[in-house]
């Protein structure tokens, strides 16, 4: 019986599944059996999975913190996955990968767009897709960089997205929890957890994400219409 995709990633972390998407992605971005067009959208798409998969798992770690409870079990679970995320180099890797590729393809086809050897009337549609094309290369390198910065102070301590909620949180947790308990308890008193979470959620500002990614899926579609 075939097996529903959507299973697959029943009860994974966001990063987790992002990770499996992004590699993905990858591969078919290095696959010469495609047309260079669609090679470079799968670069594309990889970063787009990639800082899609950093945001949301800061996402769900601080939902998680605000629908924490005093259960010893749960809080120590929330706390491996903040200290997972911080010290495991997940996603960040594979989006230097993605934008590396971009920038061989960006060069590709600014030379196309000023060929001589091209109908005239395309010529327009491929400068404007090469120029959305530097621009969203350019802002990828920037959120890279701003990524590749914030964690420095913290290295190599940790390194992701909203390491200063990140922080915070993780060092409530120890302050209740201690960083290795030696005996069993019952119960932690988790309300200044709780307040973090939705503290650093009521902060929450999703429109660059939303905005990274419509100008993805816009410079991927424009591509297509000019190169194919």
């Amino acid at each position: 019986m075939p097996v529903d995709p959507a299973t697959l990633y029943l009860g994974k972390k966001a990063i987790d599944i992002a990770l499996t998407r992004v590699e993905q992605s990858l591969r078919e971005a290095k696959d010469d059996r495609r047309t260079e067009v669609e090679r470079c959208a799968s670069f594309l798409e990889a970063c787009k999975g990639a800082i899609v998969g950093l945001e949301q798992e800061y996402d769900e770690i601080v939902e998680q913190t605000v629908n924490s409870t005093d259960d010893p079990t749960a809080i120590r679970e929330l706390k491996k996955r903040i200290d997972d995320y911080l010290h495991i180099d997940k996603l960040r890797l594979q989006l230097i990968d993605a934008t590396k590729g971009l920038e061989h393809y960006l060069e590709i086809f600014e030379q196309r767009a000023t060929t001589v050897l091209q109908w005239p009337w395309k010529r327009p549609d491929k400068e404007k897709a090469v120029d959305l094309f530097r621009e969203n290369l350019e802002q990828l390198d920037g959120y890279l960089d701003k990524l590749n910065r914030s964690d420095l102070p913290f290295r190599p301590s940790g390194t992701g997205v909203g390491l200063t909620a990140m922080f915070a949180i993780l060092e409530e947790i120890e302050r209740i929890d201690g960083p290795a308990p030696r005996r069993p308890r019952r119960s932690f008193p988790t309300s200044l957890v709780r307040e973090l979470g939705k503290k650093y959620r009521s902060e929450r500002d999703k429109e660059p994400l939303i905005e990274i990614v419509r100008r993805i899926r816009a410079t991927i579609e424009e591509m297509r219409k000019a190169f194919l």
